[in-house]
């Protein structure tokens, strides 16, 4: 689950090595049901989902649920990660990649990058935009999840308390601003509070956008033209 130049060996190796409890605790959190469910609606029977960052495929076995027909290929780079996916989702595929920086051949309906932004700097985040356009459909949908603020942390995760992460908080309208000039129109937001160990809650923001390639086009052409994002509300989804 991790892909940046903040992120050392160290820490994948932490990941790797915390994928059972991971799986147990994270991988069971209901709190995104509601933004599962939209996203689950804007794919077609059949769709071929890629799933970046994807840990042990909990975001997409809950998809599944609601359309058992889905193609799944996941990406990350815990080795016990991707064996957990693997055991979940045995008919999906599961690769070890780096989400800013990987090439496959194949176009994919949707696209979901849950919550690999916090180990990601904006720059990279960009990257992994880029290549999401890449390998995504004409009007396909993108799913994408990170928590709000404007800082860069050390953590200990709720999975596992013996590990330090170094963890990343992107302000909403800089990823909304990403999006836009790598050719997305969101259609839909959600946030989310998250309810930390030691009391304190965190935003977390799911961006659910469609992809135009012209949109795309326009947005190289004049960036100095760009919103601060390109959203349309949908104030009953709060």
């Amino acid at each position: 689950m991790l892909y940046s130049e903040i992120m050392n060996q160290e820490n994948i190796t932490a990941y790797d090595e915390s994928a059972d409890s991971f799986d147990a605790l994270i991988g069971q959190l209901k709190n995104y049901n509601k933004a599962y469910d939209f996203f689950a609606g804007l794919l077609p029977e059949n769709g071929s989902i890629l799933d970046l960052a994807c840990g042990p495929g909990n975001i997409c076995r809950y998809l599944l649920q609601k359309n058992s027909t889905l193609r799944i290929t996941g990406m990350d780079l815990a080795p016990k990660m991707l064996a957990a996916a693997r055991r979940h989702i045995p008919n999906g595929e599961f690769i070890c990649g780096n989400i800013t920086d990987f090439s496959l051949n194949q176009k994919f309906d949707g696209i979901i990058n849950g919550f690999g932004l916090p180990y990601l700097s904006k720059n990279e985040a960009a990257a992994s935009f880029k290549k999401v356009a890449q390998h995504i459909k004409q009007n396909g949908v993108f799913y994408v999840s990170f928590m709000e603020g404007d800082s860069v942390r050390k953590e200990h995760p709720s999975f596992n308390p013996e590990i330090t992460l170094t963890v990343t908080y992107h302000p909403k309208h800089e990823i909304e601003t990403l999006l836009t000039v790598s050719g997305f129109t969101i259609i839909r937001d959600y946030a989310f509070d998250y309810y930390e160990a030691d009391g304190s809650i965190t935003t977390d923001i799911v961006l659910i956008a469609r992809y135009d390639c012209g949109q795309q086009a326009d947005a190289i052409a004049s960036p100095q033209e760009l919103p601060s994002g390109n959203r349309r509300h949908w104030p009953d989804d709060r």
